[in-house]
């Protein structure tokens, strides 16, 4: 099994695999600067997977030059672990034999794509979770293979929900990727939801947060692993 994961909120999921499976490699962002005085700094997960013995792959971009065949050698160099690849889009040709298995911070097909913690709480919801799905071409489209759903406490922040769902795992240990009999949702379909505003709804936020100044709108990016609060740029004298 090949992990590919970058923050905190991966490590739990890594763990978990590392108790039950062959994990052959961790697949990670390249280190970053981070905090106040911006020193370079490797990904959460990419400590654990050292700290566990493995090896750590850290390419600047999944498509760049020479990515596809340092997957196969790696697969090469453990058996049974050829074609290995983490973007499905990219052709059938290239998919691990037992496919690819992604968890996602909503309950999906709510709030697909980037921050769905944080849209989630900036919309008002009162429940949220983790699912389970194998991956397909589409973002955040494949059948789900597991769902556990969590209410959000009403002063709750984003972080402090991460906190809570990274261990969950979507309601279970994680799933053997293409294992029979796993898939009982069926795909989220093309009608769902995604994370982000349309202009529709940009407007219609916008009009919410004149008549909720307040919680919703600090909560969704407070105490986020890795996103410190900015001040505002200082005015200039006109």
């Amino acid at each position: 099994m090949l992990f590919y994961g970058t923050p905190a909120f991966a490590v739990p999921t890594l763990e978990a695999l590392l108790d039950a499976h062959h994990v052959v490699a961790v697949v990670t962002q390249p280190d970053k600067p981070a905090g106040r005085g911006q020193r370079v700094t490797a990904p959460p997960v990419k400590e654990r997977a050292l700290a566990a013995g493995l090896p750590v792959l850290q390419p600047a971009r999944l498509r760049e030059a020479g990515w596809a065949e340092r997957l196969a050698e790696l697969g090469r160099r453990h058996r049974g672990g050829g074609g290995l690849r983490p973007d499905p889009a990219q052709g059938r040709a290239r998919r691990p034999a037992r496919g690819s298995i992604n968890i996602h911070a909503s309950l999906l097909p709510r709030y697909r794509g980037a921050a769905p913690i944080a849209w989630a709480i900036i919309r008002g919801e009162t429940e949220t979770g983790i699912t389970t799905f194998q991956m397909d071409p589409g973002m955040d489209t494949g059948d789900m293979l597991l769902r556990e759903a969590t209410p959000i406490g009403p002063a709750e922040t984003a972080g402090e929900l991460a906190a809570r769902l990274a261990p969950s795992r979507g309601g279970g240990d994680p799933p053997d990727a293409g294992g029979p009999g796993r898939a009982h949702a069926g795909s989220p379909g093309p009608s769902a939801g995604y994370a982000g505003a349309s202009a529709q709804e940009g407007r219609r936020l916008a009009a919410a947060r004149r008549s909720r100044p307040g919680h919703s709108w600090i909560a969704c990016a407070d105490a986020i692993p890795g996103r410190a609060p900015r001040s505002p740029p200082p005015r200039t004298a006109s």
